[in-house]
């Protein structure tokens, strides 16, 4: 199992005895943990997902592919159940193997039970995550590591790579849970007519403004991000057609009735929006699922703007 991290280990362990055993090498030091402030980190392998820190506290986090553990891997070599990782009553950390069919490791050796100490490597199936202790100063590092790489910096909004790690795991759990899940496309309308007239500083403007004004009809659960250029997306977990439709023209309506004002002048904005959607008992991907969406935003485009596809049914 992952052998061609072997050498990686030898080395990292090589350079921490040179100096010392200390926490500037990446290898694990005896030092105890506290709940509530310990972490997981996906060290390998790369991908959206590398990076992402998993908290741990006083429940039970268990890790496997199977939606509704703590720590959803798309790994095919990790078991639906894999491993549990508990904080014991003496505030250290445990790992435990749940039958897993390609084990689960500490430090490259196979165990069934094992502490954990700061900086260890947690390895199931081919996927290796770093474990970090409460005062890490490392656990802050990689927490604004993972800031910045979802984080569009012109809106503060989710990003498209994060979006792309949101989305495949709203869409597993839809399909495991036979949910509906709808996807909204959200396109400025003459976008490019904004920046030739009033400046890309304007149409920077533009962009954060109505990022603010649609995060603001968002639910708690929903996604909202930057899909690319002036193109936003939302993602609706446990809504149907008939209500994302309504979402939409919700969505199309308050940006048309709010009055943006750039450079101390107002101006009206309108958007076109296509909508997406994954029925319950379908069987979709999250590329396939953005796809739908993004036909609909054609559609919307070519048949004059500032309208919703499909149409919003009047009854």
């Amino acid at each position: 199992m992952c052998d061609d991290l072997t050498d990686t280990f030898s080395i990292q362990k090589a350079l921490a005895e040179r100096q010392g055993g200390t926490d500037v090498v990446p290898y694990p030091v005896d030092r105890q943990a506290s709940p509530g402030e310990a972490c997981l980190v996906l060290i390998h392998p790369s991908g959206s997902s590398l990076g992402h820190r998993y908290p741990i506290g006083h429940k039970d986090v268990v890790i496997g592919r199977r939606p509704g553990v703590d720590v959803i891997s798309t790994d095919p070599a990790v078991s639906g159940i894999h491993a549990c990782v508990q904080c014991l009553t003496d505030g250290s950390f445990q790992v435990t193997d749940l039958g897993s069919t390609n084990g689960t490791f500490v430090n490259h050796n196979r165990v069934e039970t094992a502490p954990l100490q700061d900086g260890c490597y947690l390895q199931v199936g081919r996927s290796v995550y770093r474990f970090l202790a409460d005062g890490n100063v490392e656990a802050q590092y990689h927490d604004e590591l993972l800031r910045l790489s979802a984080t569009d910096a012109l809106t503060g909004l989710l990003n498209r790579r994060a979006l792309d790690e949101s989305l495949t795991r709203e869409v597993a759990w839809a399909i495991a849970l036979r949910l509906p899940l709808t996807v909204i496309l959200i396109d400025v309308d003459q976008f490019k007519l904004f920046n030739d007239q009033f400046g890309h500083p304007v149409g920077d403007q533009i962009l954060r403004a109505l990022a603010a004004r649609t995060g603001e009809l968002m639910r708690e659960r929903d996604t909202l991000a930057r899909y690319g250029g002036e193109e936003f997306a939302v993602v609706l977990p446990g809504v149907d057609l008939e209500a994302g439709l309504q979402a939409a023209e919700r969505l199309r309506r308050a940006v048309g009735d709010t009055s943006f004002v750039l450079d101390g002048r107002p101006h009206s904005v309108t958007i076109s929006a296509g909508v997406g959607i994954l029925r319950r008992g379908e069987s979709l991907t999250s590329s396939e699922l953005l796809k739908r969406a993004d036909d609909r935003l054609y559609e919307a485009k070519q048949t004059g703007r500032n309208r919703v596809r499909p149409a919003v049914r009047i009854r």
